[in-house]
Protein backbone atom coordinates (compact mmCIF):
# COMPACT_ATOMS: atom_id res chain seq x y z
CA UNK A 1 0.00 0.00 0.00
CA UNK A 2 1.48 3.21 -1.05
CA UNK A 3 0.53 6.47 1.17
CA UNK A 4 1.13 9.88 -0.82
CA UNK A 5 2.38 12.92 1.72
CA UNK A 6 1.84 16.23 0.76
CA UNK A 7 4.01 18.49 2.61
CA UNK A 8 6.76 17.89 4.76
CA UNK A 9 6.42 20.29 8.30
CA UNK A 10 5.30 19.08 11.42
CA UNK A 11 2.09 17.34 10.03
CA UNK A 12 2.82 15.83 6.85
CA UNK A 13 6.17 14.03 8.70
CA UNK A 14 4.28 13.33 11.52
CA UNK A 15 1.68 11.22 9.39
CA UNK A 16 4.06 9.56 7.24
CA UNK A 17 5.46 7.90 10.64
CA UNK A 18 2.30 6.81 11.42
CA UNK A 19 1.71 5.50 8.34
CA UNK A 20 5.01 3.77 7.75
CA UNK A 21 4.50 1.79 11.48
CA UNK A 22 1.12 0.55 9.84
CA UNK A 23 3.38 -0.73 7.18
CA UNK A 24 2.50 1.71 3.96
CA UNK A 25 5.12 2.47 1.92
CA UNK A 26 5.35 6.25 2.09
CA UNK A 27 6.50 8.78 -0.14
CA UNK A 28 6.46 13.01 0.79
CA UNK A 29 6.26 15.08 -1.23
CA UNK A 30 7.72 18.67 -0.49
CA UNK A 31 7.98 21.94 -2.71
CA UNK A 32 9.95 23.56 -0.81
CA UNK A 33 14.40 22.29 -0.77
CA UNK A 34 14.10 20.64 2.43
CA UNK A 35 11.42 19.80 5.53
CA UNK A 36 10.14 22.17 8.04
CA UNK A 37 11.08 25.30 6.05
CA UNK A 38 8.07 27.18 6.68
CA UNK A 39 5.63 27.49 9.05
CA UNK A 40 7.01 24.62 10.72
CA UNK A 41 10.46 26.70 11.10
CA UNK A 42 8.94 29.46 12.73
CA UNK A 43 7.10 27.85 15.45
CA UNK A 44 7.68 29.26 18.99
CA UNK A 45 8.31 25.45 20.48
CA UNK A 46 6.10 25.49 23.09
CA UNK A 47 4.84 22.16 24.37
CA UNK A 48 1.93 23.11 27.04
CA UNK A 49 -1.90 21.76 25.90
CA UNK A 50 -3.17 24.44 28.11
CA UNK A 51 -2.52 26.93 25.67
CA UNK A 52 -5.22 26.11 23.79
CA UNK A 53 -7.50 28.95 23.25
CA UNK A 54 -8.45 29.71 19.34
CA UNK A 55 -8.16 33.31 18.28
CA UNK A 56 -12.36 33.06 17.79
CA UNK A 57 -12.62 34.14 22.24
CA UNK A 58 -16.27 35.68 22.37
CA UNK A 59 -16.50 39.88 21.86
CA UNK A 60 -13.88 39.08 19.14
CA UNK A 61 -16.55 40.68 17.07
CA UNK A 62 -15.39 44.20 18.55
CA UNK A 63 -11.70 44.01 17.58
CA UNK A 64 -13.19 43.79 14.00
CA UNK A 65 -13.12 47.45 13.87
CA UNK A 66 -10.27 47.94 15.15
CA UNK A 67 -8.52 45.15 13.20
CA UNK A 68 -9.45 47.01 9.75
CA UNK A 69 -8.33 50.30 11.05
CA UNK A 70 -4.88 48.57 11.37
CA UNK A 71 -5.25 50.29 14.63
CA UNK A 72 -1.37 49.71 16.93
CA UNK A 73 -2.12 47.24 19.39
CA UNK A 74 -4.75 45.73 18.40
CA UNK A 75 -4.63 41.72 19.26
CA UNK A 76 -5.95 41.13 15.27
CA UNK A 77 -5.30 42.57 11.87
CA UNK A 78 -7.24 42.90 8.76
CA UNK A 79 -5.87 44.04 5.88
CA UNK A 80 -8.59 44.82 3.55
CA UNK A 81 -7.29 42.97 0.18
CA UNK A 82 -7.69 39.69 2.04
CA UNK A 83 -11.62 40.40 2.53
CA UNK A 84 -12.92 38.75 -0.17
CA UNK A 85 -11.27 35.24 0.66
CA UNK A 86 -12.50 35.89 4.45
CA UNK A 87 -16.75 36.64 4.06
CA UNK A 88 -17.52 33.74 3.99
CA UNK A 89 -15.19 31.98 6.46
CA UNK A 90 -15.62 35.39 8.67
CA UNK A 91 -19.06 34.64 9.19
CA UNK A 92 -18.29 31.29 10.50
CA UNK A 93 -15.23 32.40 12.62
CA UNK A 94 -17.64 35.23 14.42
CA UNK A 95 -20.75 32.49 14.60
CA UNK A 96 -18.08 30.07 15.88
CA UNK A 97 -17.04 32.87 19.07
CA UNK A 98 -20.13 32.21 21.14
CA UNK A 99 -18.91 31.36 24.94
CA UNK A 100 -20.36 27.76 24.15
CA UNK A 101 -19.18 27.42 20.81
CA UNK A 102 -15.58 28.92 21.97
CA UNK A 103 -15.35 26.66 24.93
CA UNK A 104 -16.36 23.46 23.09
CA UNK A 105 -13.39 24.45 20.38
CA UNK A 106 -10.93 24.90 23.09
CA UNK A 107 -11.80 21.64 24.91
CA UNK A 108 -11.06 20.36 21.34
CA UNK A 109 -8.05 21.44 21.27
CA UNK A 110 -7.16 20.73 24.65
CA UNK A 111 -7.87 17.18 24.38
CA UNK A 112 -6.51 16.99 20.54
CA UNK A 113 -2.77 18.73 22.15
CA UNK A 114 -2.28 16.42 25.32
CA UNK A 115 -3.04 13.30 23.74
CA UNK A 116 -0.31 14.98 20.95
CA UNK A 117 2.33 15.95 23.82
CA UNK A 118 1.75 12.11 24.85
CA UNK A 119 2.75 10.98 21.67
CA UNK A 120 5.08 13.38 21.04
CA UNK A 121 7.10 12.55 23.95
CA UNK A 122 6.69 8.77 22.91
CA UNK A 123 8.67 9.40 19.60
CA UNK A 124 11.60 11.50 21.26
CA UNK A 125 12.36 9.19 24.11
CA UNK A 126 11.93 6.08 21.71
CA UNK A 127 14.23 7.91 19.62
CA UNK A 128 16.25 9.50 21.54
CA UNK A 129 15.93 12.59 19.19
CA UNK A 130 17.50 16.51 20.73
CA UNK A 131 15.23 19.05 20.45
CA UNK A 132 16.72 21.09 23.16
CA UNK A 133 14.23 20.46 25.37
CA UNK A 134 13.52 22.80 28.79
CA UNK A 135 11.51 22.35 31.33
CA UNK A 136 11.05 26.30 33.42
CA UNK A 137 7.52 26.43 32.83
CA UNK A 138 5.66 28.88 30.89
CA UNK A 139 3.38 32.43 32.49
CA UNK A 140 0.76 34.00 31.33
CA UNK A 141 1.06 37.74 31.96
CA UNK A 142 -1.67 39.95 32.35
CA UNK A 143 -1.85 43.56 32.45
CA UNK A 144 -5.58 44.18 32.14
CA UNK A 145 -7.95 42.99 34.96
CA UNK A 146 -10.68 42.10 33.52
CA UNK A 147 -9.03 39.51 31.06
CA UNK A 148 -7.44 38.22 33.92
CA UNK A 149 -10.48 37.39 35.89
CA UNK A 150 -11.84 35.81 32.08
CA UNK A 151 -9.19 32.97 31.71
CA UNK A 152 -9.29 32.22 35.41
CA UNK A 153 -12.82 31.48 34.98
CA UNK A 154 -12.06 29.05 31.69
CA UNK A 155 -9.23 27.48 33.63
CA UNK A 156 -11.80 27.00 36.63
CA UNK A 157 -13.93 25.27 33.93
CA UNK A 158 -11.28 23.18 32.37
CA UNK A 159 -9.41 21.97 35.18
CA UNK A 160 -12.65 20.20 36.44
CA UNK A 161 -13.05 17.95 32.93
CA UNK A 162 -9.27 18.01 32.18
CA UNK A 163 -7.27 17.55 35.37
CA UNK A 164 -5.39 21.31 34.21
CA UNK A 165 -2.62 21.72 36.21
CA UNK A 166 -1.54 25.99 36.92
CA UNK A 167 -1.67 28.07 39.27
CA UNK A 168 -2.81 31.64 39.87
CA UNK A 169 -0.41 34.17 41.09
CA UNK A 170 -0.83 37.95 42.39
CA UNK A 171 1.45 40.47 41.29
CA UNK A 172 3.48 40.02 44.72
CA UNK A 173 3.95 36.09 43.89
CA UNK A 174 4.74 36.56 40.35
CA UNK A 175 7.82 38.85 40.94
CA UNK A 176 9.05 36.15 43.27
CA UNK A 177 8.75 33.51 40.87
CA UNK A 178 9.85 35.51 37.73
CA UNK A 179 12.36 38.91 38.88
CA UNK A 180 12.49 39.80 35.01
CA UNK A 181 9.08 40.97 35.26
CA UNK A 182 9.68 43.88 37.99
CA UNK A 183 10.61 45.55 35.39
CA UNK A 184 6.99 46.03 33.91
CA UNK A 185 4.88 45.81 37.08
CA UNK A 186 3.88 49.05 37.02
CA UNK A 187 0.31 47.27 35.00
CA UNK A 188 0.83 43.80 35.98
CA UNK A 189 -2.06 42.61 37.40
CA UNK A 190 -1.16 38.64 37.97
CA UNK A 191 0.41 35.57 36.07
CA UNK A 192 -0.95 32.14 35.62
CA UNK A 193 1.80 29.72 35.67
CA UNK A 194 1.88 26.12 33.74
CA UNK A 195 4.94 24.43 36.02
CA UNK A 196 5.11 21.86 33.74
CA UNK A 197 5.24 24.19 30.54
CA UNK A 198 7.84 23.02 28.23
CA UNK A 199 9.50 24.02 24.44
CA UNK A 200 11.28 22.38 22.13
CA UNK A 201 12.71 23.37 18.72
CA UNK A 202 10.06 21.87 16.01
CA UNK A 203 12.49 21.83 13.12
CA UNK A 204 14.78 19.79 15.30
CA UNK A 205 12.37 17.13 15.92
CA UNK A 206 11.04 16.93 11.98
CA UNK A 207 14.77 17.07 10.84
CA UNK A 208 15.55 13.90 12.94
CA UNK A 209 11.82 12.56 12.44
CA UNK A 210 12.85 12.70 8.30
CA UNK A 211 15.97 10.95 8.94
CA UNK A 212 14.61 8.39 10.79
CA UNK A 213 11.63 7.31 7.92
CA UNK A 214 14.37 7.96 4.97
CA UNK A 215 16.84 5.27 7.56
CA UNK A 216 13.71 2.94 7.47
CA UNK A 217 12.78 3.30 3.54
CA UNK A 218 10.78 6.53 3.20
CA UNK A 219 10.98 8.84 -0.09
CA UNK A 220 11.08 12.70 0.53
CA UNK A 221 11.56 14.36 -2.49
CA UNK A 222 12.06 18.02 -2.09
CA UNK A 223 11.67 20.83 -5.03
CA UNK A 224 8.37 19.46 -6.57
CA UNK A 225 5.29 21.28 -6.54
CA UNK A 226 1.67 19.36 -6.42
CA UNK A 227 -0.20 20.63 -8.94
CA UNK A 228 -3.67 18.64 -8.63
CA UNK A 229 -4.90 15.68 -7.60
CA UNK A 230 -5.94 12.74 -9.51
CA UNK A 231 -9.18 11.95 -9.02
CA UNK A 232 -10.98 8.69 -11.59
CA UNK A 233 -14.18 7.12 -10.81
CA UNK A 234 -14.38 9.25 -7.48
CA UNK A 235 -11.30 8.10 -6.03
CA UNK A 236 -7.69 9.69 -5.90
CA UNK A 237 -5.12 7.63 -7.85
CA UNK A 238 -2.24 10.09 -7.99
CA UNK A 239 -1.17 13.66 -8.06
CA UNK A 240 0.33 15.37 -10.89
CA UNK A 241 3.56 17.52 -10.21
CA UNK A 242 5.87 19.39 -11.95
CA UNK A 243 8.16 16.48 -12.12
CA UNK A 244 5.16 14.42 -13.38
CA UNK A 245 2.42 11.92 -12.34
CA UNK A 246 2.74 10.52 -9.22
CA UNK A 247 0.98 7.19 -8.41
CA UNK A 248 -0.53 6.16 -4.98
CA UNK A 249 -3.10 4.08 -3.00
CA UNK A 250 -4.45 6.89 -0.81
CA UNK A 251 -2.94 10.57 -0.02
CA UNK A 252 -2.57 12.42 2.49
CA UNK A 253 -2.81 16.28 2.03
CA UNK A 254 -0.92 18.24 4.73
CA UNK A 255 -0.05 21.42 3.07
CA UNK A 256 -0.94 23.78 5.45
CA UNK A 257 -1.71 27.06 3.34
CA UNK A 258 -1.95 25.89 0.48
CA UNK A 259 -4.04 22.93 0.61
CA UNK A 260 -7.14 24.57 -0.13
CA UNK A 261 -6.01 25.52 -3.24
CA UNK A 262 -5.09 21.74 -4.23
CA UNK A 263 -8.31 20.62 -2.42
CA UNK A 264 -10.44 22.65 -4.83
CA UNK A 265 -9.20 21.31 -7.87
CA UNK A 266 -10.79 18.02 -6.29
CA UNK A 267 -13.70 19.47 -5.86
CA UNK A 268 -13.34 19.62 -1.86
CA UNK A 269 -13.41 23.35 -0.09
CA UNK A 270 -11.45 23.25 2.82
CA UNK A 271 -12.34 26.20 5.28
CA UNK A 272 -8.53 27.37 6.34
CA UNK A 273 -7.25 30.86 6.19
CA UNK A 274 -3.78 32.02 6.26
CA UNK A 275 -3.20 34.11 9.41
CA UNK A 276 0.25 35.65 9.36
CA UNK A 277 2.84 35.50 12.33
CA UNK A 278 6.59 35.94 12.91
CA UNK A 279 9.23 35.03 15.05
CA UNK A 280 12.67 36.92 15.69
CA UNK A 281 15.66 35.33 17.29
CA UNK A 282 18.20 37.15 19.26
CA UNK A 283 21.16 36.38 20.70
CA UNK A 284 21.17 37.86 24.59
CA UNK A 285 24.46 39.02 26.67
CA UNK A 286 22.56 39.01 30.09
CA UNK A 287 21.21 36.44 32.08
CA UNK A 288 17.58 35.71 30.53
CA UNK A 289 14.07 34.96 32.31
CA UNK A 290 13.90 31.33 33.76
CA UNK A 291 10.39 30.68 31.98
CA UNK A 292 8.81 31.54 29.36
CA UNK A 293 6.28 34.64 29.00
CA UNK A 294 2.99 35.26 26.97
CA UNK A 295 2.07 38.70 27.63
CA UNK A 296 -1.84 38.94 26.95
CA UNK A 297 -1.16 42.36 27.25
CA UNK A 298 1.45 43.31 24.45
CA UNK A 299 -0.11 40.34 22.88
CA UNK A 300 3.94 39.04 22.61
CA UNK A 301 4.99 35.96 23.28
CA UNK A 302 9.09 35.98 25.06
CA UNK A 303 10.60 32.63 25.02
CA UNK A 304 14.02 32.24 26.26
CA UNK A 305 16.37 29.82 25.12
CA UNK A 306 18.76 29.11 27.47
CA UNK A 307 21.46 26.53 25.77
CA UNK A 308 22.32 29.38 23.17
CA UNK A 309 21.04 32.35 25.09
CA UNK A 310 18.76 33.37 22.88
CA UNK A 311 15.58 35.47 23.35
CA UNK A 312 12.30 34.51 21.44
CA UNK A 313 9.50 37.36 20.35
CA UNK A 314 6.79 35.78 18.70
CA UNK A 315 3.45 37.05 17.83
CA UNK A 316 1.27 38.40 14.79
CA UNK A 317 -2.35 37.87 14.06
CA UNK A 318 -2.86 39.48 10.83
CA UNK A 319 -5.25 38.09 8.25
CA UNK A 320 -3.59 39.44 4.60
CA UNK A 321 -4.31 36.81 2.36
CA UNK A 322 -1.07 34.96 0.90
CA UNK A 323 1.27 38.29 0.77
CA UNK A 324 4.13 37.54 1.96
CA UNK A 325 6.11 40.45 1.57
CA UNK A 326 8.61 41.23 4.25
CA UNK A 327 7.66 44.04 6.72
CA UNK A 328 10.13 45.60 8.93
CA UNK A 329 7.20 46.88 10.92
CA UNK A 330 7.60 43.01 12.70
CA UNK A 331 10.96 43.90 14.39
CA UNK A 332 10.33 47.11 14.90
CA UNK A 333 6.93 45.98 16.94
CA UNK A 334 8.79 43.10 18.70
CA UNK A 335 11.95 45.46 20.08
CA UNK A 336 8.96 47.73 21.13
CA UNK A 337 7.46 45.13 23.22
CA UNK A 338 10.72 44.29 24.60
CA UNK A 339 11.35 47.64 25.30
CA UNK A 340 8.28 47.70 27.41
CA UNK A 341 8.25 44.24 28.83
CA UNK A 342 12.01 43.38 29.13
CA UNK A 343 13.55 47.35 29.15
CA UNK A 344 16.30 46.01 31.28
CA UNK A 345 17.47 43.74 28.46
CA UNK A 346 17.58 46.14 25.51
CA UNK A 347 21.31 47.06 25.94
CA UNK A 348 22.20 43.16 25.77
CA UNK A 349 20.50 42.43 22.44
CA UNK A 350 22.57 41.48 19.90
CA UNK A 351 20.66 42.82 16.82
CA UNK A 352 23.26 42.19 14.38
CA UNK A 353 22.94 38.35 14.93
CA UNK A 354 19.09 38.49 15.06
CA UNK A 355 17.24 36.10 12.40
CA UNK A 356 13.57 36.85 11.38
CA UNK A 357 11.07 34.23 10.27
CA UNK A 358 7.62 35.95 8.69
CA UNK A 359 5.30 32.90 7.69
CA UNK A 360 1.23 32.15 7.39
CA UNK A 361 -0.14 29.11 10.10
CA UNK A 362 -3.00 28.00 8.17
CA UNK A 363 -6.16 28.31 10.91
CA UNK A 364 -9.79 26.90 10.85
CA UNK A 365 -12.70 29.07 11.32
CA UNK A 366 -13.15 27.50 14.86
CA UNK A 367 -9.45 27.13 15.89
CA UNK A 368 -9.95 22.91 15.52
CA UNK A 369 -8.04 21.82 12.97
CA UNK A 370 -9.12 19.19 9.84
CA UNK A 371 -8.27 15.82 10.33
CA UNK A 372 -9.84 12.78 8.63
CA UNK A 373 -11.33 11.68 5.27
CA UNK A 374 -12.78 13.64 2.01
CA UNK A 375 -15.72 12.93 -0.64
CA UNK A 376 -13.35 11.61 -2.82
CA UNK A 377 -12.27 8.11 -1.20
CA UNK A 378 -8.87 7.67 -0.72
CA UNK A 379 -8.02 11.35 0.01
CA UNK A 380 -7.65 12.58 3.36
CA UNK A 381 -6.75 16.01 5.10
CA UNK A 382 -4.59 16.66 8.18
CA UNK A 383 -4.82 20.43 8.04
CA UNK A 384 -5.30 23.61 9.74
CA UNK A 385 -3.49 23.09 12.79
CA UNK A 386 -2.77 26.51 12.82
CA UNK A 387 -0.10 27.72 15.73
CA UNK A 388 -0.57 24.49 17.75
CA UNK A 389 0.97 21.96 14.34
CA UNK A 390 4.25 21.26 16.92
CA UNK A 391 1.81 20.28 20.06
CA UNK A 392 -0.72 18.76 18.15
CA UNK A 393 0.99 17.31 14.78
CA UNK A 394 1.88 13.55 16.18
CA UNK A 395 -1.74 13.20 17.77
CA UNK A 396 -3.43 14.42 14.91
CA UNK A 397 -1.49 12.14 13.00
CA UNK A 398 -1.76 9.20 14.61
CA UNK A 399 -5.81 10.24 15.12
CA UNK A 400 -5.38 10.01 11.35
CA UNK A 401 -3.96 6.66 11.47
CA UNK A 402 -7.03 5.19 13.22
CA UNK A 403 -9.26 6.12 10.84
CA UNK A 404 -7.57 5.09 7.79
CA UNK A 405 -7.47 1.50 9.21
CA UNK A 406 -11.23 1.71 10.41
CA UNK A 407 -9.88 1.88 13.85
CA UNK A 408 -11.56 3.75 16.49
CA UNK A 409 -9.31 6.69 17.53
CA UNK A 410 -8.52 7.22 21.30
CA UNK A 411 -10.29 10.29 21.53
CA UNK A 412 -12.80 11.22 19.65
CA UNK A 413 -12.63 12.57 16.35
CA UNK A 414 -16.21 14.53 15.98
CA UNK A 415 -14.80 18.11 16.25
CA UNK A 416 -11.64 17.84 13.73
CA UNK A 417 -14.16 16.59 10.88
CA UNK A 418 -14.22 18.26 7.60
CA UNK A 419 -17.75 18.17 7.29
CA UNK A 420 -18.72 20.28 10.79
Amino acid sequence: MKTLILGAGIAGLSSAMVQQDQGDDVEILEAGNGVALETSFGNGGLMSPQLCEPFNQPGVSKLMIPALLGKKGSMLRIFPKALPSLICWGLKFLRSSTNQRFLQSAAGNYRLSAYSQNKTRQVINDNNFDIKFQNNGIMQVFRDQAMFDHCIAMHEQFAKEFDLQYEVLNKAEALIKEPHLEHSSDDLVGVIQYTDGARGECPLFCQQLADLLTSRGAKITTNVKVEKIIVENGCATGVQTSQGVIKADRIIVALGNNAPAILAKAGINLPVRPVKGYTISIPVDAELPKSVLLDIGLHMGIIPIHHNNTLRIGGGAEFAGLDNSFKKSYEDQAYATVEKAMPHLVPHLKRDQQKTWVGFRSSSFDGNPFIGPTKVNSLYVNSGLGHLGWIQGMGAASMLGDIIIGKQPEIDATPYRLDR
